[in-house]
């Protein structure tokens, strides 16, 4: 029996899953809202508690600081102090010792300052909280004090802070910022009032100077349940005072390391938030006066604040604890009582899968009116239909056995003759595909011979054209050479010609070489004659004296004429030196030019009898031409005839070809078809024995 492996979460897991889901969804829910409601609850009562509790500890430190308000204001309505003037002691201009420092003596000093310096010390003394009472003057800046206190050279009463502050709210009694003593003993601050005389003008500044020791003793003291304290802050965020750090009073709350703080100078409003510190989580509420700017800061640990909170949450968990554990077990007990029947039918349906018929349900599941009672009676319903399909396979695969393995047989038979008839057919095929590819080869062969006439009659074309155009170019030459032959005769003549012209050039230019010679004899005569002239006007004394300057004259115009006779004798014989030379070259290149047109007629004569002899022949070479292309015309109109008769045998032997390769083809795909259906037969055959085995293990 084939088992199957049931899923590792059954009916029965999910029902137990599903009935603690909705069990204790709500239990759970119902036990968060109650801590989160129980801590809320209480860190509201934290809240207002620690806020009632710094709201009367700010109402005591106000009235605490509007009596000192009232005693500061009494002090200064005294007639005595408003008599300052010049009279107080002024350090601004005093020498110090070797620390700088002067010396507060008031009761050496001027009577004034005396009496003034009695009555700060009587009012101290009156007030205990009191630990100075000072004046500071307008009129020179001095200043006294009770208890007396060394001042700094150059000190200056205007140029304090606290000074400066009462003169800005004239009128009023004001409260600095807390300090620091030098001695580091304790924090002080000081309340200041401006003095003014009966015509409201300034007279100076007197103010009393009140221990915090009081005030932080009282934050000290205050608890917060086991573990809380208070931390007093002024308005710039220095500690005033922390109960567990006192290292830490008068520094920056920045010090605590707390990131909450950080921001704390800069804000103004109430407000709570949780911090870490030292390993432990803190919850701190911030109250803020608002005429000082003081900030108490309450701190308490968490876990404290919640232990209330805490035990009910442990109360909480215990019953929803002792609640899951009941719904478990009746989660348990459902969830068998209805899976128990789901089990027995699967357990049925695993043995139906399996193939055994033979086993039934438990007669009990059939008598239950539920849903289960009906699953059972269908379950039974679908088994014996399945037993009686079953036992009809049974007896139709036993059919489709016998069916198949004589289908095989017949195929295999089949198959057998396609094959033969297959190879009969490729063998023609193949002796048709031959004669197709020898014609074919004729065909390209034959191709190749008709191109080479082809090439053949276009050279006998070309060669008849070039036949022709010789004869034409060599009539053209016979032209040319006539031509030539006139052209070299008419040069021999101009050469002749130009010879003569030069001749008679030179026979002119000795003509002209004695002209020449004649009139230099005829200027060297009148030269002479010009000179007796002179001579004789010379003697003639005063009335020769005109003939004489004739007389010069013509001997110059002699002398320029012997001059200018003589250039011109000298140009005749550069004219006749270059006509002989020309002379000369024209009888040499006469005579070159007669033995190179003797050369060149001969040659030209040669050249015109060589072209008589060749023309003819270039004729009949035209004639042979002609005859032999229309010999290859007729040539290539047999070629082409040829060609198409070889081209229509090759092309019904491809078609034999084509169709014995066709039914190759086809009785390839009918021999496929054959084997396949031999195939499908073996498959058949092969399915049928596999299913009568399948069927053989059904037990019905």
């Amino acid at each position: 029996m084939v088992e199957i492996q049931r899923p590792s979460w059954g009916i029965r897991t999910k029902l137990i899953v599903a009935f603690l889901l909705v069990t204790l969804t709500p239990l759970f829910s119902v036990g968060y809202i109650v801590k989160s409601t129980l801590t809320k609850q209480v860190e509201e009562e934290f809240l207002a508690a620690t806020s009632g509790e710094m709201q009367q500890v700010e109402n005591a430190v106000n009235l605490f600081i509007d009596s000192i308000k009232d005693d500061t204001y009494f002090l200064s309505t005294d007639p005595l102090l408003k008599q300052t003037e010049q009279r107080i002691t002024s350090y601004i201009d005093k020498q110090g010792d070797a620390n700088g420092l002067v010396k507060m003596n008031p009761l050496e000093n001027d009577p004034l300052e005396a009496m003034i310096y009695r009555l700060l010390e009587q009012f101290a003394k009156s007030h205990p909280k009191t630990t100075a009472a000072y004046l500071g003057s307008e009129a020179n800046g001095g200043y006294v004090q009770w208890p007396p206190s060394n001042r700094k050279a150059g000190y200056d009463a205007r140029s304090r802070s606290w000074y400066k502050k009462a003169m800005e709210n004239k009128g009023k009694v004001v409260v600095t910022d807390p300090y620091l003593l030098s001695t580091g003993e304790d924090v002080v601050f000081s309340i200041v009032t401006a003095l003014q005389d009966d015509h409201h003008n300034a007279r100076g500044v007197v103010g009393l100077d009140v221990s915090l020791k009081g005030l932080t003793d009282i934050v000290k003291n205050i608890k917060v349940k086991e573990t809380g304290y208070v931390i007093l802050t002024d308005k710039k965020g220095t500690i005033l005072a922390h109960p567990k750090k006192p290292e830490l009073n008068f520094k920056p709350i920045t010090e605590m390391n707390v990131e909450a703080f950080i921001d704390l100078p800069d804000r103004t409003d109430n407000r709570h938030f949780e911090f870490n510190q030292d390993g432990k989580t803190f919850i701190a509420n911030i109250q803020t006066t608002p005429d000082l700017g003081w900030r108490y800061i309450a701190v308490i640990e968490k876990d404290e604040l919640l232990h209330s909170a805490t035990s009910m949450q442990t109360t909480i968990t215990t019953v929803v604890l002792g609640f899951s554990l009941l719904a478990l077990a009746l989660a348990v007990t459902v969830a068998t009582q209805f899976s128990r029947p789901l089990v027995l039918v699967m357990e049925q349906m695993e043995r139906i899968g399996s193939g055994d018929f033979t086993q039934k349900l438990p007669a009990h599941l059939f008598t239950r009116k539920d849903e289960i009672g009906k699953l059972a009676h269908a379950v039974m319903t679908m088994q014996a239909g399945v037993k009686a399909l079953v036992e009809q396979i049974k007896q139709a695969s036993l059919t489709v056995f016998e069916s198949s393995t004589a289908l095989a047989q017949i195929t295999a038979d089949t198959s057998d003759n396609v094959n033969e008839t297959t190879e009969t057919i490729h063998s023609i095929a193949a002796n048709a595909d031959t004669q197709a590819k020898d014609l074919e080869t004729g065909v390209i062969r034959l191709g190749d011979l008709s191109k080479t006439i082809d090439v053949v009659w276009e050279y006998t074309h070309q060669m008849s054209e070039v036949a022709v155009t010789m004869h034409h170019l060599g009539n053209q030459v016979l032209d040319t050479v006539r031509t030539l032959t006139a052209r070299s005769e008419d040069r021999t003549r101009s050469g002749h010609r130009v010879s003569n012209v030069i001749g008679a050039m030179n026979a002119m230019s000795r003509e002209i070489g004695s002209i020449t010679e004649t009139i230099t004899q005829i200027a060297s005569q009148t030269n002479l004659l010009a000179l007796n002239a002179s001579i004789e006007a010379a003697r003639a004394g005063e009335h020769g004296r005109g003939f004489a300057v004739v007389a010069e004259e013509v001997r110059k115009l002699a002398e320029e004429s012997v001059k200018a006779a003589n250039d011109i004798k000298v140009l005749i014989g550069n004219v006749q030196n270059q006509s002989k030379l020309a002379v000369e070259a024209m009888d040499e290149a006469l005579q070159q030019a007669y033995s190179v047109n003797t050369v060149q007629t001969k040659t030209v004569q040669e050249t015109e009898t060589l072209f008589h002899d060749v023309l003819p022949a270039i004729a009949a070479v035209i004639q042979k031409t002609e005859e032999v292309q229309q010999d290859f015309t007729k040539m290539k109109l047999e070629k082409d005839n040829i060609l198409d008769i070889f081209s229509t045998m090759a092309a019904s032997a491809e078609e034999t070809s084509i169709g014995a390769q066709q039914a190759v083809t086809v009785m390839h795909k009918q021999l496929s078809s054959t084997q396949q259906a031999a195939t499908y037969a073996d498959n058949l055959s092969q399915m049928a024995g596999s299913m009568q085995q399948e069927v053989d293990r059904f037990r019905v």
